[in-house]
């Protein structure tokens, strides 16, 4: 029975390497940070929780492979969500996406308008507006967004 458990232990270990190889080749070779961000997430999260379940069927159940399955629900929950957080912060701050990018989603989104002296909210609801209205990013990828075809 053993023998079987460790070979299982091995596949899910080998599985979760192979999915941290995939995520390192699609880090070098995609071509923005944000098609980056999206490979690197998804295979760091599904190789941690592979390589972590490989290693809570080679321990054992015990108190170790509660912990492990911890580190797991963290992960899962954590990874995308910073992920998230990152990719909205670069778009935010005017990092523009590759020129094959079809749709820009965040393009209609209400920003507030701030005051050009303090930096602060005015407290208007402004509606949608194109970045380069906002002064986020140069608008660059509107001519391709296929909501905005037929007007």
């Amino acid at each position: 029975m053993t023998t079987i458990l460790e070979i299982i232990s091995i596949a899910l270990i080998a599985v979760g390497t192979f999915f941290f190889i995939v995520g390192l080749i699609g880090l070098v070779r995609l071509p923005d940070v944000f098609t980056r961000l999206h490979a690197t997430t998804k295979c760091d999260t599904l190789g941690v929780g592979a390589i972590l379940l490989g290693l809570i069927v080679y321990q054992g159940f015990d108190l170790t492979s509660i912990k492990l399955f911890m580190i797991i629900f963290f992960v899962y929950l954590t990874n995308p969500t910073a992920a998230q957080i990152i990719s909205k912060g670069g778009y935010v701050s005017g990092v523009n996406p590759c020129k094959i990018t079809n749709y820009d989603k965040c393009s209609k989104q209400t920003i507030a308008p701030r005051r050009k002296d303090t930096g602060e909210d005015t407290g208007e609801d402004i509606g949608e507006q194109k970045p380069e209205k906002m002064g986020h990013g140069s608008g660059k990828n509107q001519k391709n967004d296929p909501l905005e075809e037929g007007d």
